[in-house]
């Protein structure tokens, strides 16, 4: 039994010695963190405080004892000299009386010095007070500083050590697509050679067999023989798509930590810079000069002239740039001074090279189903006729407006190197084949009617007829207008041109115009070129 009770004994000491060398273990990093961060010193300021208020209040409960003690002598002292007045100074209890006033009065002099005494201990310790709660405060601001500057280290360092982070994994991720790309190219030259064999091989067989064996036996062995190929081709062809879509969801995720990476750099940004304002370009006039930006914080369009963007060395936005503006009273109301995102930007560039790689992959996958089956795409029964709305030559794509129902199809480059062209130009009338492939309706196959160098006309012929046409009035319908700013534009009906048209233009009391309205005006000149005069509402409206 006692061996067991100091076995127990034994172990519970030794719990208790473990637990007690982890708690030591524990307040001695503790004791780290409060010196790194200066929490024990403001720890010792404020007992320091604590001490010196509570010898302030010990010393003013001995001055109020003190003068307690003061106000009773003179109460004292004011009864005796009460009593000596009424008597004379023949009798012998005035005697007494005297005696008692003289020790009354030293003691009042003795507490008076006592009183006086105390009054500048109790100076001293509220000085003292002062001081260290002064100090303390002071400590203490100090240590709010230190933390606030190292959790900006800590944050500007834990961003650095994620970019070098994502760079490293995309530089290893990029290793593996290049030698991905290698063994690719090194497995499609030996299915090159294989396939070449195989054919050389199934051509020596078909020697052999039309000199021995009837013409029917061939023929069975080529059937065969195409089979065997067209098999061998689907197999690779299904290892190159899997290849491909294992291509893209690299580019997937690679795409996903860039976006993280842009969105804690714009996070650090907007806390560096929170007297900016940031937004997105809603729209921008090239020809005019200015646009309006679309503000972030509350949706609002807050409107940007080419002239506030000159410091940066940009003359012109794009619809759906981040740029980062001050907002200021211009002399119509408010106004954008834009600065660039830049490191939105920087970050940008790598995002815009894998989106690239995808569109890249995509077209490679679409091309490798369009050659694997044309079934994806289904034709029309006949052909259609419609003119070039516009085509955008630098990037190789371009719509057309088809006559029947006025329906905008797409149209890309390849369609029309077919046909022998090497770009279209806006109002050209073409013949097309509508083809609904996953991108939406597209023209196939153009063919050119009319030209534009057939229906030009000359200069001197559209000056007549521009003369001509000044005075004539035409209807259209409003296609945008601004109230605040009192102008908007007309799209004409006779041609679908657009014209400007001014709120001075506006006649028959109309101070404002709506979208969709139909209207009748005339077309007059000024020195930017036309514009609608003389605008009155259509009956109707």
């Amino acid at each position: 039994m006692l061996t067991r009770l100091t076995i127990r004994q034994f172990s519970i000491n030794n719990v208790k010695m473990t637990s007690t060398s982890r708690l030591s273990w524990l307040y001695r990093w503790l004791d780290v963190y409060e010196d790194f961060v200066g929490l024990k010193e403001v720890k010792k300021a404020q007992s320091a405080v604590n001490d010196a208020e509570r010898a302030f209040i010990a010393s003013q409960k001995e001055r109020r004892s003190y003068s307690n003690e003061l106000i009773k002598l003179q109460t004292e002292l004011v009864r005796v000299r009460l009593a000596m007045e009424k008597l004379s100074r023949s009798d012998d209890a005035y005697l007494e009386f005297f005696k008692n006033e003289h020790d009354l009065f030293k003691k009042e002099k003795s507490a008076q010095l006592d009183l006086k005494k105390q009054d500048d201990i109790e100076r001293q310790l509220f000085s003292s007070l002062q001081l260290a709660l002064r100090e303390s405060q002071e400590k203490e601001k100090m240590r709010i500083e230190r933390t606030k500057y190292w959790s900006i280290i800590g944050s500007v360092v834990g961003a650095l050590a994620g970019i070098v982070g994502a760079t490293l994994s995309n530089r290893y991720r990029m290793q593996e697509f290049r030698n991905l790309t290698n063994e690719s190219q090194q497995l499609y030259q030996d299915l090159i050679v294989k396939q070449e064999q195989s054919i050389n091989q199934l051509k020596n067989d078909l020697v052999d067999l039309s000199s021995k064996d009837p013409y029917e036996n061939v023929l069975l062995l080529n059937e065969q023989s195409e089979q065997r190929i067209q098999s061998k081709i689907i197999y690779h062809t299904g290892f190159l798509l899997m290849f491909l879509n294992l291509l893209k969801s690299l580019i997937i995720q690679q795409q996903r930590v860039f976006r993280l990476q842009v969105k804690s750099l714009s996070s650090i940004q907007d806390a560096v810079n929170d007297s900016q304002d940031t937004g997105i370009v809603k729209r921008f006039s090239q020809d005019k000069g200015f646009g309006f930006i679309t503000r972030n914080s509350n949706g609002d369009d807050i409107f940007v002239h080419f002239q506030s963007i000159l410091g940066t060395g940009f003359k012109t936005l794009q619809a759906g740039q981040n740029v980062q503006f001050k907002v200021f009273q211009g002399m119509k109301g408010l106004e954008a001074r834009v600065n660039f995102l830049e490191l939105l930007c920087f970050c940008c560039y790598f995002v815009s090279f894998f989106i690239l790689l995808d569109v890249l992959v995509n077209d490679q996958i679409s091309n490798t189903n369009d050659n694997q089956s044309k079934a994806s795409e289904t034709l029309t029964n006949d052909r259609h006729i419609g003119i070039v709305r516009k085509y955008v030559k630098n990037r190789g794509f371009g719509f057309i407006t088809r006559k029947s129902d006025g329906a905008d199809l797409f149209v890309h480059s390849r369609s029309i190197r077919h046909a022998g062209l090497e770009s279209l130009q806006e109002g050209m009338e073409v013949e097309f084949l509508a083809v609904q492939s996953n991108r939406g309706a597209e023209a196939k196959d153009l063919r050119i009617i009319n030209r534009l160098d057939s229906i030009k006309i000359t200069n001197n012929q559209k000056k007549e007829l521009s003369d001509a046409n000044i005075n004539e009035q035409e209807t259209g319908i409003v296609k945008q207008w601004n109230k605040e700013r009192g102008f908007g534009f007309i799209r004409r009906k006779v041609n679908g041109t657009d014209l400007f048209v001014h709120v001075k233009s506006l006649k028959d009391g109309v101070q404002s115009l709506e979208i969709g309205q139909q209207i009748q005006f005339r077309i007059g000149k000024n020195e930017k070129g036309e514009e609608a005069t003389d605008v009155y509402l259509t009956k109707n409206e």
